[in-house]
């Protein structure tokens, strides 16, 4: 186990936290104008883990469906987690990059969702 990898867990876990904050501001925004949507995340929440590669590894996915898997903004997160403390090495520079890339993208489009429709919350709650 290299000693340097678990210093990118700090990193790992501030990029899952981008990627959480996003996710929230657009779902919660969301929210509030599609009543509906509260059912809707509980069947995409259960799909979504099994479209992420938690109990298995991406290196078990068909070639061709690598690239869709990868568009899941968890998958490059779990791939350097599971670098880090399975292998004990440092997460690939590109598994990094995209989920730097993925997680600020997501939180921006939240942000930007949730700053618009907060307006309306007084009115539709």
């Amino acid at each position: 186990m290299e000693p340097t990898a678990l210093l990118y867990l700090p990193v790992i876990m501030l990029i899952e936290y981008v990627l959480s904050l996003g996710i929230t501001l657009l779902v919660s925004a969301l929210t509030v104008y599609l009543r509906d949507m509260q059912q809707i995340l509980g069947i995409l929440s259960m799909a979504w883990m099994y479209m992420t590669p938690v109990v298995y590894s991406v290196e078990m996915i068909p070639e061709e469906y690598v690239r869709l898997f990868y568009l899941n903004p968890m998958t490059p997160v779990i791939v350097a987690y599971r670098d880090i403390l399975y292998y004990g090495r440092v997460p690939e520079m590109g598994t990094l990059a995209n989920a730097v890339i993925l997680g600020i993208v997501i939180l921006i489009i939240g942000e930007i969702t949730f700053s618009r429709l907060q307006r309306g919350f007084a009115e539709e709650l």
